[in-house]
């Protein structure tokens, strides 16, 4: 358990042990941006991720408050590491000119009409026949 200092009295520390909370699963999901059950059964699975397990109380999930802390700590050290490191920076995509973007949809409906054009000649055809 965690020592948490109360305070001081003529030079001495006073100390106590504070016990664990529990966070009820519904607030981890908020307090992780709204993440989904799914999302959170997904991570509960992955031994990799180190995520706090879960902690059955009468049918209902829990987590303990200071694993959740410790492992949005490394979570965060991690995230900080990899922006430091060039090598793990994502990079941005290649920007498209509107001349480009304009010209790829021009395509896309030129190959579109050509496609139905195609799609009515053969039924055309085959209606002809007797």
């Amino acid at each position: 358990m965690k020592k948490i200092l109360l305070g001081s009295t003529a030079g001495t520390s006073v100390a106590t042990t504070a016990p664990d909370k529990y966070v009820p699963d519904v607030q981890v999901r908020a307090e992780f941006g709204g993440i989904t059950p799914m999302t959170l059964h997904r991570w509960d699975r992955n031994p990799d991720l180190g995520f706090p397990p879960p902690i059955d109380i009468n049918g209902r999930k829990f987590r303990s408050r200071r694993m959740l802390e410790e492992f949005k700590e490394r979570a965060l050290r991690a995230a900080i590491a990899a922006m430091s490191d060039p090598a793990l920076r994502r990079k941005p995509p290649d920007a498209l000119s509107a001349e480009d973007v304009v010209a790829r949809k021009v395509q896309g409906v030129r190959e579109a009409h050509a496609r139905r054009a195609q799609t009515r000649a053969r039924s055309a055809a085959g209606s002809k026949q007797p």
